[in-house]
């Protein structure tokens, strides 16, 4: 293959890539609620408004939704969301 073309197959995956990681699924929020012993209200509740689905949060972001699953659930660990975002993964 040409090097032009290799050249070019570069770029377009590069400007592809992002496109493609934001096509991900959300988790599945009623079996990440489940996973926490929540409802999926609750868990809804504590995410912040203009929260984008796969994407990552801001840490203080991720800090504030964790204390307020605490204040729904205090037995939620950091373990336990890992575990719950396993679960919801489609």
């Amino acid at each position: 293959m040409p090097y032009r073309h290799v050249k070019s197959l570069s770029f377009a995956f590069l400007m592809l890539a992002p496109v493609c990681a934001e096509a991900q699924e959300a988790p599945d929020v009623a079996a990440f609620a489940a996973a926490l012993n929540m409802t999926e209200a609750q868990v809804r509740s504590c995410l912040p408004a203009d929260m984008v689905p796969g994407k990552r949060l801001p840490r203080s972001e991720r800090e504030a939704v964790f204390g307020c699953f605490q204040q729904i659930n205090p037995n939620v660990t950091q373990s336990d969301l890992r575990t719950a975002m396993r679960s919801a993964q489609r």
